[in-house]
C-alpha cells in the first residue's frame, strides 16, 4: 500500500518549501509534490514605478543572492535605454557578482548541505535530530566542524571583498545605468587581491577536498537524484571583449553519458562528447520561455510574455505559489552543474553529488577568473558614465546566472512608468510544480525512485532537495492588475 509523507517545512534552505511524497511499502518515492508555501509580489510592486527603482527593489527579493538581481535589473535598463557600458564597468560588476557567488557556494556546502552527511557537535538542546545513515566517524566529523567555522570566516571575507565595489552588502548600492559608481583605487584593488589570497587556498585545500570526501564516502549519491537531463545556462561574466566565463546554451539529455564522472573541472575543458549535446541559446529560445500556472495558485493555464498572473489561493488542483517555467515547452534544470556542463568544464552525471562537485569546481573557476578581472581594471575612473535621460517608453530582457542558476528580468515601461516587470529565478525552474502536461519539475523528478530507509528520518529526501540549494523567496511572485 502506498503511503504519503509530508516534509514541511524543509529546513536549511532560503524560504518556505514543503514536500508531499507518495512512497511505496518498500520505501521508494513514487511521486513528489514541491510546494512553495510563501506568497510574495515583487513583480506587482514594480508596476507604476520609475524603471530605475528596479535595481534596488528587486534586490530585496533575496538577501542571500541580491547581486545577480542588481546586475540583471541594471542591464535590462541599459538594454531598454540603448546604453553600452565600459569594460571597466563590466569587470567591476563581475568582481562583485563573483565574490557573491563564491560566498554563496561556500554557504551552501558547509552551512546548508553538509549536515545531511556529517553530524554536528552534540550540544543539548541542539543535538542533531537525524541520526540515519551517518558514515563519518566522530573524529572525521570534528574536522568538518572545524571547517564549518572556517567557512564562516571565508564567507565574511568574500562579502567584504564584494562590498569594496558594491558600496555595501547585502544589497548593492553602486550599480546604475552607465556602470558602477564606486571606482577602483589602488587600495581597494589591493584589499580585494588580499581577499583572493585567503579564499583561493581555502577553496583548493579545504572546500574541494571536503566535497570529494563526502562524494567518496557516499558514492551511491553519484547515481541518486538526477532529475531531468535538459540543462540550461543563460551565460555569465562577460569579459568586455566579446567573451564570457560561462557560455549561454542548452544541454539536451539525448545520449548524456550518465555514470562517467570527472573530479577536476580542468581535466576535460571543451569536452567534445559533451559539446555534441550543447546547443546555442537563441533569441527564439528566450522568446519561447513561458510559465505554466496549472498547478500554481494563479489564474489561467499558462503565462506568456508579460501576461499577468493573478493570484487565486483557492484554485482547485493548485499546490504551489511557484510557477512552472518552460523553454520550448520543455523542463530544464539550472545551476552550477548546468553552467559547467554547457561550458565544457564538467563531464559527469546529474546526481546529488554531481551538483555538489560542480558547485565546488565552479567556485575555483570563478575565484581564478577574479584574479584576471582584477588585473584588467584601469584606475582611470572609466567605470561609470552617468545616464541623465531615458526614453519615455521601452522594453527589454536581461539574462545572467545567479549561483543557483538562470535568472531573467523582463521590463516594459511607458511614460516613464513600469507597465510590466517579469522575473524568472533559478528556483522557479528547479522547484517548479507540474505543468500543463503534468510533467513534474526538476526537484520533483529528482526525488522519484529515491529509497527512504526510515520514514521518520527521511534524510535521503533532504539530500536531494539540498543539492539544488533552493531559494524559495526568489521563486514566488505575482503580478496584480
Amino acid at each position: 500500500m502506498e503511503k504519503r509523507i509530508t516534509v514541511s517545512p524543509v529546513t536549511r534552505i532560503e524560504g518556505h518549501l514543503g514536500l508531499e511524497l507518495e512512497i511505496s511499502e518498500r520505501g521508494t518515492v513514487l511521486a513528489a509534490y514541491a510546494s512553495g508555501t510563501l506568497f510574495r509580489g515583487f513583480e506587482s510592486i514594480m508596476r507604476g514605478r520609475d524603471p530605475r527603482d528596479a535595481i534596488h527593489l528587486t534586490q530585496r527579493i533575496c538577501g542571500v543572492c541580491p547581486v545577480p538581481h542588481a546586475r540583471t535589473a541594471v542591464e535590462v535598463l541599459e538594454a531598454a535605454f540603448g546604453v553600452q557600458v565600459s569594460r571597466n564597468a563590466t569587470l567591476l560588476r563581475n568582481l562583485v557578482q563573483g565574490a557573491g557567488s563564491v560566498s554563496d557556494h561556500i554557504l551552501h556546502f558547509y552551512h546548508l548541505a553538509l549536515l545531511d552527511y556529517v553530524h554536528g557537535p552534540a550540544m543539548p538542546p541542539y543535538t542533531p535530530a537525524i541520526s540515519a545513515d551517518q558514515r563519518f566517524s566522530e573524529a572525521e566529523a570534528a574536522v568538518f566542524a572545524d571547517h564549518y567555522l572556517q567557512a564562516l570566516e571565508m564567507r565574511r571575507r568574500a562579502q567584504e571583498m564584494g562590498a569594496l565595489f558594491a558600496g555595501k552588502l547585502p544589497h548593492v548600492m553602486t550599480f546604475a545605468p552607465g556602470g558602477v559608481t564606486q571606482q577602483p583605487t589602488a587600495a581597494s584593488v589591493a584589499d580585494f587581491r588580499s581577499g583572493l589570497d585567503q579564499l583561493i587556498p581555502f577553496i583548493e585545500n579545504v572546500y574541494i577536498p571536503d566535497v570529494m570526501k563526502v562524494a567518496e564516502r557516499y558514492p551511491d549519491y553519484l547515481e541518486i537524484g538526477a532529475g531531468p537531463g535538459n540543462l540550461l545556462s543563460f551565460g555569465a561574466y562577460p569579459d568586455g571583449a566579446g567573451g564570457q566565463l560561462f557560455e549561454a546554451g542548452k544541454f539536451l539529455e539525448h545520449g548524456h553519458p550518465r555514470g562517467e564522472h570527472s573530479w577536476n573541472w580542468a581535466e576535460r575543458p571543451g569536452d567534445e562528447h559533451a559539446r555534441r549535446h550543447v546547443f546555442p541559446l537563441t533569441a527564439g529560445d528566450v522568446a519561447s520561455i513561458d510559465e505554466s500556472v496549472k498547478h500554481a495558485f494563479y489564474g489561467g493555464p499558462r503565462r506568456h510574455g508579460g501576461d499577468p498572473a493573478t493570484p487565486n489561493p483557492d484554485k482547485p488542483g493548485a499546490y504551489s505559489w511557484v510557477k512552472a517555467p518552460r523553454l520550448g515547452d520543455e523542463v530544464f534544470q539550472v545551476g552550477a552543474l548546468a553552467r559547467m556542463i554547457v561550458s565544457g568544464n564538467y563531464r559527469g552525471g546529474l546526481s546529488v553529488m554531481d551538483r555538489l562537485l560542480a558547485n565546488a569546481f565552479e567556485t575555483a573557476k570563478v575565484a581564478g577568473a577574479m584574479r584576471t578581472w582584477l588585473d584588467g581594471l584601469a584606475l582611470d575612473g572609466s567605470g561609470y558614465q552617468p545616464v541623465t535621460t531615458m526614453p519615455k517608453a521601452g522594453q527589454a530582457v536581461a539574462l545572467t546566472e545567479a549561483p543557483r542558476g538562470a535568472l531573467a528580468h523582463w521590463l516594459e515601461y511607458a511614460d516613464g512608468k513600469v507597465t510590466g516587470y517579469r522575473i524568472i529565478t533559478p528556483t522557479s525552474w528547479n522547484a517548479s510544480p507540474r505543468d500543463d502536461r503534468e510533467r513534474p519539475g526538476p526537484i520533483e523528478q529528482a526525488l522519484i525512485g529515491v529509497r527512504v530507509a526510515d520514514r521518520s528520518q527521511p534524510v535521503e529526501v533532504y539530500r536531494v532537495i539540498h543539492s539544488f540549494d533552493p531559494c524559495m523567496g526568489c521563486a514566488v511572485h505575482t503580478t496584480i492588475v
